[in-house]
C-alpha cells in the first residue's frame, strides 16, 4: 500500500501525511477507516476533502489538487503512471488491505460463475502479490 500525489509532493512524516489534504475512494462513501485509528496513535487526525467510489476516479482528482490518495500501487500502476502522479510510502503501520468478491447466491453453484470466480481470484492475486 502506497500513497500516490502530483508530482510536486515531498518525502511524507506522519505530521505531513496527517495534515496534507486526503482524498478517499470508497465505494461506501466512508470517510474514516485504517488510516485514521493508525494516526490516532500518533495523536492526530486526517482532514478528508473528498470520498469518491472508485480508484481511478481518486486518482484522476489527486492528478488535479494538492491531495493525497492511498491505494494499492500495483493495481493502480499504469494510471499512476499514465497521469505523472508520484508514489510515496505510507508512514503509517496498517493492517492488510482486505478485498472481497460479492454475488448473488443463485450464482453459487453455476459453472461460468464458479470458472469467472476463479479467474478474477487469479488474477487479483498476481496483480496485488
Amino acid at each position: 500500500m502506497r500513497s500516490w500525489s502530483a508530482p510536486a509532493a515531498r518525502p511524507l512524516t506522519v505530521r505531513r501525511y496527517a495534515d496534507a489534504p486526503h482524498l478517499n475512494f470508497s465505494r461506501r462513501g466512508r470517510l474514516t477507516g485504517p488510516i485514521d485509528a493508525a494516526l490516532a496513535d500518533h495523536g492526530l487526525r486526517r482532514r478528508v476533502i473528498a470520498t469518491v467510489p472508485t480508484l481511478a476516479a481518486a486518482l484522476m482528482m489527486v492528478r488535479d489538487s494538492d491531495a493525497v490518495g492511498m491505494g494499492p500501487e500495483r493495481a493502480g500502476a499504469s494510471m499512476i503512471r499514465e497521469l505523472g502522479l508520484r508514489t510515496l510510502p505510507v508512514p503509517l503501520d496498517l493492517p492488510p488491505l482486505r478485498m472481497v468478491m460479492a454475488w448473488h447466491p443463485r450464482q453459487d453453484a453455476d459453472p461460468g460463475h464458479v470458472w469467472l470466480r476463479g479467474v478474477v481470484r487469479a488474477t487479483v492475486a498476481a496483480v496485488v502479490a
